[in-house]
């Protein structure tokens, strides 16, 4: 397992341990030992979710951001991108009782 890096962004507490991102682009968890998470999109922000889920701030290939929710044990779970008209979202939070 590589080591983490010296810093993060964004750090979110779950469940069962942390998850984190870096200036990179790229999510680090924390569950007894830290490993680094293969995630298809470049991270801008981590946030925790309800029961060991966490959500990004993805930007994509094209430019375009995204949010989707991933669980350590089944991968991606959810996803909301954004009308072009409705603008670029810039940061993100979420509440580890509730999916909204």
């Amino acid at each position: 397992t590589p080591d983490p890096p010296a810093s993060f962004t964004s750090i979110a507490l779950t469940d069962r341990g942390m998850v984190a991102s870096t200036a990179e682009g790229a999510v680090w968890r924390y569950d007894g030992g830290w490993s680094r998470l293969e995630l298809p999109e470049r991270i801008l922000g981590v946030a925790a979710g309800r029961a060991d889920t966490f959500w990004v701030l993805e930007q994509r290939a094209d430019g375009s951001h995204a949010v989707a929710q991933y669980s350590p044990k089944d991968g991606r779970l959810a996803e909301w991108v954004p009308k072009a008209e409705k603008g670029t979202p810039s940061g993100l939070t979420a509440a580890p009782e509730l999916d909204y």
